[in-house]
């Protein structure tokens, strides 16, 4: 689908300046607002994506729906694990403090942020997104969203976002070069409460994750990789995951890969 780039309506000059930045890494024309409506600038262009930076957010809007970055349920889950109490993501991924992770799916960012907000300032958390706009628009709330909660702030603020496949990414990385590799695909069958996830389908990479990726995945971890995906998905057959826990209370589930440093 055809993107365009353009501005709020009151968009001053840094503001313009980022925009037209953004549609060249896009490769997307940019367009100036010049008073026009969205739907004008549709009409004139021919784009189906339009994507308009706001003076405190960045938003897409395609197929009628709204897309935006927002931490979502992050903030919540790193209040519980401030309570002392568990988080299943982060028991999975048994993530410790100065850990270097790899998220290969970024998606929304949730689960970037929160395993950030465990490792700590010692840590380290890339995230790998494939879809160029949703990497931008992630990328540029990590960094402008500001809420109460201090440590979630400061969570946001580490995660390193790679606007690449996470194929591509894994084969340019040094064997242990992370100690967790964690892939949390778009599931087949969305899950009905998850209404945040909606916008983001529709731009969304829906490719399974590989077995070729898992290889590679395998070669970087030092201690484990983490599929995250339904209980009743075929994902683990088709990758050989022969451990996954979880599911028993929510539908979601982790197959776990141990690595050498890991094995049990």
């Amino acid at each position: 689908m055809d993107t365009i780039v353009t501005t709020s309506k009151s968009a001053g000059g840094d503001l313009v300046a980022t925009a037209e930045r953004l549609a060249a890494r896009l490769r997307s024309p940019y367009m100036r607002r010049e008073g026009r409506s969205l739907a004008e600038l549709r009409a004139a262009s021919g784009g189906e994506i339009v994507i308009v930076l706001e003076s405190d957010r960045t938003v897409c809007r395609v197929g009628g729906k709204v897309f935006f970055f927002h931490p979502n349920m992050a903030k919540q889950r790193i209040s519980v694990l401030a309570l002392g109490q568990s988080d299943p993501m982060t028991d999975a991924l048994e993530l410790r403090p100065g850990d270097h992770v790899l998220d290969a799916t970024l998606g929304l960012g949730a689960d970037a942020i929160v395993a950030a907000h465990v490792v700590g300032e010692s840590g380290r958390v890339v995230a790998t997104e494939s879809v160029a706009i949703i990497a931008e628009i992630v990328a540029d709330g990590l960094q402008r969203f500001t809420c109460d909660l201090a440590e979630l702030n400061a969570a946001m603020r580490r995660v390193e976002v790679v606007a690449e496949d996470h194929l591509t990414f894994l084969r340019r990385q040094a064997e242990d070069g992370f100690d967790v590799v964690y892939f949390d695909p778009m599931f087949e069958t969305p899950l009905l409460s998850s209404v945040a996830l909606s916008p983001l389908r529709e731009l969304a990479d829906h490719r399974r994750v590989s077995p070729e990726a898992i290889a590679e995945a395998r070669r970087v971890a030092r201690r484990r990789v983490i599929v995250k995906h339904n209980r009743e998905s075929p994902v683990w057959d088709e990758l050989g995951i022969s451990q996954v826990v979880g599911g028993s209370a929510s539908p979601v589930a982790y197959g776990i890969i141990w690595c050498q440093e890991d094995r049990p």
